[in-house]
């Protein structure tokens, strides 16, 4: 599969507290760097990341839509994670839902930024699909990706997830993703050591997290250039 189908992937709102403790980044580890978000979902890390000095773009296949249209389907969202929790409470920490709950205020705040993105033209908000970016050779430092490679390993083959971690550490220096989980397991990516073979050129190291939502998604990678 070559493209993200977006009606099956939820558009998340993780804000940039949980984008810090995703990918253990401070302020100072923000400040002054170039990074893409992508998927970016309806997160307000971009917003909050250009307020400590970052230069952040963020991409997701939605970003086509029209304020309205995007707004609608980020609080629909939102409620079917939250509904999920119900259907599925073993996956979960206590406390999730109301975590979930609490992401209305940054999503609104998200959507006031892409409204005035799409007035003033500056292009924070790139409509984009991986496994394809529409971005210069080694434009960022960093790119951050959460809960959509592996997450979604039912929709996306090894041949999608090695296309995109490749087209990513083309557009940027370093790739983090989070989770390392499969789907809803509590295993690594079955496919991980087919991934690391087919891009010999780069290192790959994990790092054990908590995950303030889910009992399962523990552990970020990062990849980068081997020296």
């Amino acid at each position: 599969m070559s493209t993200a189908p977006s009606a099956n992937v939820y558009l998340s709102g993780r804000t940039v507290d949980d984008y810090q403790r995703m990918f253990s980044l401070t302020g100072r580890d923000l400040k002054g760097r170039s990074i893409l978000d992508c998927p970016a979902g309806s997160s307000d890390f971009a917003l909050r990341a250009r307020m400590l000095g970052a230069e952040v773009v963020s991409v997701d296949p939605l970003f086509d839509h029209d304020v309205d249209d995007l707004a609608w389907r980020v609080r629909q969202d939102r409620e079917r994670l939250v509904d999920n929790i119900g259907r599925s409470p073993e996956m979960f920490r206590p406390g999730a839902a109301d975590r979930y709950r609490s992401w209305a205020m940054p999503q609104e705040e998200f959507l006031a930024d892409y409204a005035r993105d799409r007035v003033k033209g500056t292009r924070h908000y790139v409509a984009a699909a991986l496994p394809v970016l529409p971005f210069e050779d080694q434009s960022f430092d960093l790119a951050l990706s959460a809960f959509l490679l592996f997450s979604y390993h039912a929709l996306f083959d090894l041949s999608w997830h090695v296309q995109a971690l490749a087209e990513m550490l083309r557009v940027a220096h370093t790739v983090q993703i989070h989770p390392l989980e499969e789907g809803a397991s509590r295993a690594l990516y079955s496919h991980y050591r087919a991934l690391q073979d087919a891009l010999p050129g780069f290192e790959f190291t994990t790092k054990s997290i908590d995950n303030l939502c889910y009992l399962h998604a523990s552990t970020t990678l990062t990849i980068r250039p081997r020296n």
